[in-house]
């Protein structure tokens, strides 16, 4: 090898250390209370920032003539998928109603394309497997360490259940996200098993027994599932291609001995569990795989069939990125939990009904090609290796993809940043060694331009995410204060937000509703009003901007418009009570008391509301005056007569017209 050749190797060797160290080390343990999602702003501008440094790196490298790259790589099914993927993303910004909203996201998309780019740099020409495997197991150490933790104190506060597990997420911010992540690296500790000695072997040893006792323990089902399918796609893979491995009859041996295991251990985690809270919390879990009639699994699906509903008139390329969240209500969530406006749904739980929704059919399309194409350049590369190491974790690779692809039917995985980091890294690894095995490295040597231009980009993500970050932490303070009722702080600390690159907060609230809230409170109907139109452009089917701006209608005595808003929110929310309360106000103060009386009719009884009592007391004479008018039996009306003058049979015939 000529000095340059083997320099160059040494300063990309150089750089993976210290890209992997970031990437497992740094960016998945970056946490912070002060923000509304402790994880994902800050993992944002983590993996901006190490992008940005890796690519000045490569700068630096470049000029000193350390450097190379190919770009016969670009030919690569799975580039060129990813690559077209991010054309489209763009251009689905113009059907975005939010178009802030849509290009944060962007930004978000372009950074992971910059991270794939630069992994493709510093992959190529090095040896990586065992140390990228090395790098995962130690991360799975560190996770489940933490994870142990908060077993313990959960333990210590009380017994275990189902909600309690919910406080065991290590830094991920969920617990199903939690699960999901020790899931992807189960695959690297089976190769560890497989591969290493001594020490490595003995934590691969313990990080995979660990992972299948903390999923089961967790109560995961999107877990417990991708964990099933993918071993049993795994081990069909496995058989179709065994001749590849060398001994196999000791390795057939090894399977069968981890089969048993595995079936000690879930047994095991199950009768555990059990003892410590009961049997019928892992049967509802159970059940929740065959009754999807009702609970979570009931809720999604009709979240997908909104879901697809909602691009009906833009198949092409959907309703814009980061606009889901915004459109989904427009399909109506009646008798949905969102229907109070106390919860927002912020994701479909299925990112390729996610990417579809946003992206369109085209979008939906590229995205399967990155999964498509990996599997095709698994299979090539399985089918041409002869080194029992490279083979077994080429099949890794797969487990980790199918992993991630069953995941993706019943969660978010592209929204979380360390998540996304692990797929891109296995993206592309499998883009470098189908390269290796087909195709001579070609040094390209125009690289500069390429590098400045791509840098130039990644400092305006760092910018988006700094300011998103920062904006973030601002509104978390806003709404302590408003929780506080100190409403002047709650205006200044939303005035303090870069309302460029953020607009809403994760649940899809409008940033100017706080501030709408804030300024209604302190009696300031006018800019109260203001901060609610501005809301309601940034997301026009919010149910409390909508009710709020009506609001403010009302007290500025346009009722026409407040009327317009309202009913709104009606045809997204048909059972929304504020709404329906309200509009029977409007309807009352306007003479319209039968309208008023029918609106009021739809609300559930409120017993210990007395202005909601006091609007049937005043409605109740005129319903019945108006029903008097249409009798002809002077028995009846004489009876309606005598029920007028007494305010409690008005009230019991309200109730029972309401029961009814």
């Amino acid at each position: 090898m000529h000095n340059k050749d083997a320099e160059k190797i040494i300063t990309k060797n150089n750089l993976f250390i210290v890209v992997i160290f970031a990437s497992f080390f740094i960016i998945p343990f970056l946490y912070s209370s002060k923000l509304i999602d402790p994880v994902l702003s800050i993992s944002f501008l983590g993996l901006s920032l190490l992008c940005l440094i890796s690519l000045l790196l490569l700068l630096f490298f470049s000029f000193k003539k350390k450097l190379c790259f190919d770009y016969g790589l670009f030919k690569n099914g799975i580039v060129l998928s990813f690559l077209f993927l991010l054309i489209i993303s763009g251009f689905s910004i113009f059907n975005a109603l939010n178009k802030h909203e849509a290009f944060s996201e962007f930004s978000k998309l372009l950074l992971y394309f910059i991270f794939f780019f630069v992994l493709l740099f510093i992959l190529s020409k090095i040896s990586f497997i065992n140390f990228f495997s090395k790098s995962v197991i130690f991360f799975s150490i560190i996770i489940l360490l933490l994870g142990a933790v908060q077993f313990y104190q959960v333990i210590e506060k009380g017994t275990i259940n189902h909600q309690s597990t919910y406080l065991i997420k290590a830094t991920f911010a969920n617990r199903n996200l939690y699960c999901e992540m020790l899931l992807l690296c189960f695959p690297f500790a089976l190769f560890g098993i497989y591969i290493f000695k001594k020490i490595w072997r003995f934590l691969s040893v313990v990080s995979s027994i660990l992972i299948l006792v903390y999923i089961i323990m967790l109560l995961s089902r999107t877990a417990w599932l991708a964990i099933v399918v993918s071993s049993l796609f795994t081990f069909i893979v496995f058989i179709y291609y065994n001749k590849l491995f060398v001994n196999n009859k000791k390795l057939f041996k090894k399977i069968l001995i981890y089969f048993t295991i595995t079936i000690a251990i879930t047994l095991s985690s199950l009768y555990i569990y059990s003892r410590l809270d009961t049997a019928s919390t892992l049967k509802k879990q159970i059940e929740g795989f065959t009754n999807l009639k009702y609970g979570s699994p009931h809720e999604r699906l009709i979240l997908w069939q909104k879901s697809i509903k909602i691009t009906k008139n833009n198949y092409l390329l959907g309703v814009g990125l980061g606009n889901w969240k915004i459109i989904m209500p427009s399909s109506g969530i009646e008798n949905m939990r969102a229907e109070t406006g106390e919860l927002i749904f912020q994701r479909p739980h299925n990112d390729i009904i996610w990417v579809f929704s946003e992206c369109g059919l085209t979008g939906l399309i590229l995205y399967l090609l990155l999964f498509v194409f990996s599997i095709y350049y698994i299979f090539k590369i399985l089918r041409n290796s002869t080194e029992k190491s490279e083979s077994f974790f080429i099949l890794m690779l797969f487990y980790c993809l199918i992993i991630f692809s069953v995941i993706s039917c019943f969660s978010f995985p592209k929204e979380r940043i360390t998540q996304s980091m692990f797929i891109i890294y296995i993206l592309a690894i499998i883009v470098v060694l189908f390269k290796n095995m087909t195709d001579k490295w070609i040094d390209f040597k125009w690289l500069n331009p390429i590098l400045i231009t791509v840098i130039l980009l990644n400092v305006f993500i760092v910018y988006v995410a700094y300011s998103r970050l920062i904006s973030e932490f601002h509104l978390k303070n806003a709404i302590k204060y408003k929780m506080n009722e100190n409403f002047k702080n709650t205006i200044q600390e939303i005035n303090k937000i870069d309302t460029l690159f953020y607009t809403l907060d994760p649940t899809a609230t409008p940033i100017n509703w706080y501030s709408g809230v804030a300024y209604y409170r302190l009696s300031n109907y006018k800019d109260a009003g203001i901060e609610f139109l501005k809301a309601y452009r940034n997301n026009p089917y919010h149910l409390k901007t909508l009710n709020n701006l009506a609001t403010c209608y009302v007290k500025n005595n346009e009722y026409d418009l407040a009327e317009k808003y309202y009913k709104k929110t009606l045809k997204i929310s048909p059972n929304f009570e504020d709404a329906l309360k309200n509009l029977s106000i409007i309807y009352y103060k306007q003479g319209k008391y039968i309208e008023s009386y029918n609106y009021l009719s739809k609300c559930k009884i409120q017993l210990n509301d007395t202005k909601y009592f006091l609007l049937v007391k005043s409605l109740m004479p005129f319903i019945i005056d108006n029903l008097i008018t249409k009798i002809n039996d002077d028995l009846i009306i004489s009876i309606l007569k005598e029920i007028k003058k007494t305010e409690k049979w008005m009230k019991d015939i309200h109730i029972k017209h309401i029961n009814e």
